[in-house]
């Protein structure tokens, strides 16, 4: 295992940017038409990616989620918008449309 296959990927509204977690904890945002990418986020703790999605807001936005930690980061620049650790794993990252609000499915018990 070299970390580099994808543990999640998904188009962004329009179609035109595609994300991708690798097991290695590195997310690339890629516009469909090259094979380069666009920008590119390390979680830098070593847990493989589990869950990415694109938010369209005034610009577009990335939340790329490992089994501890979620990073919100603007797509084209790299740049964090927000960062949130968690005490229990992480599963899922889904934003709610048209807000700033997003669910996470995780361990925690109630």
């Amino acid at each position: 295992q070299n970390g580099l296959h994808v543990t999640d990927c998904v188009y962004s509204p329009n179609g035109m940017q595609l994300v991708a977690g690798t097991a290695g904890g590195v997310v690339r945002v890629y516009d469909v038409r090259s094979s380069r990418p666009l920008a590119e986020r390390d979680h830098m703790n070593g847990y493989p990616i589990k869950s990415v999605r694109f938010h369209d807001h005034n610009d577009l936005l990335v939340a790329s989620a490992d089994k501890k930690s979620i990073k919100v980061w603007n797509a084209s620049s790299g740049a964090i918008v927000a960062s949130v650790e968690s005490k229990a794993p992480i599963h899922q990252l889904e934003f709610v449309p048209s807000t700033g609000l997003f669910f996470v499915a995780n361990e925690q018990s109630r």
